[in-house]
């Protein structure tokens, strides 16, 4: 037991030199993370709106898979005259 005591003790003073390195930087405050946003906007904000799509469409096919809808007839127009009925 004496020796998990210092194996906890041996952890936690390195832990303390963690946390004094972190206490150098600091968490960003809102200033900074609104800041970071906006560089960040700026260096990749022509690629939003693609993923922003992506993310749509990826969200709408996930939907389609859980309801169980089988999409493979939707876009042939020839599927009336397969017999298969309009969804509307």
């Amino acid at each position: 037991m004496g020796e998990a005591m210092i194996l906890a003790k041996m952890h936690l003073e390195g832990m303390q030199h963690v946390d004094g390195l972190l206490g150098i930087f600091g968490m960003p405050g809102h200033w900074e993370l609104l800041i970071i946003l906006f560089v960040g906007l700026l260096l990749f904000g022509h690629r939003v709106p693609g993923a922003a799509r992506s993310l749509g469409r990826g969200i709408v096919e996930f939907r389609k898979g859980l309801k169980g809808e089988d999409d493979d007839d939707k876009g042939d127009p020839d599927r009336l005259e397969k017999g298969g009925e309009k969804k509307d």
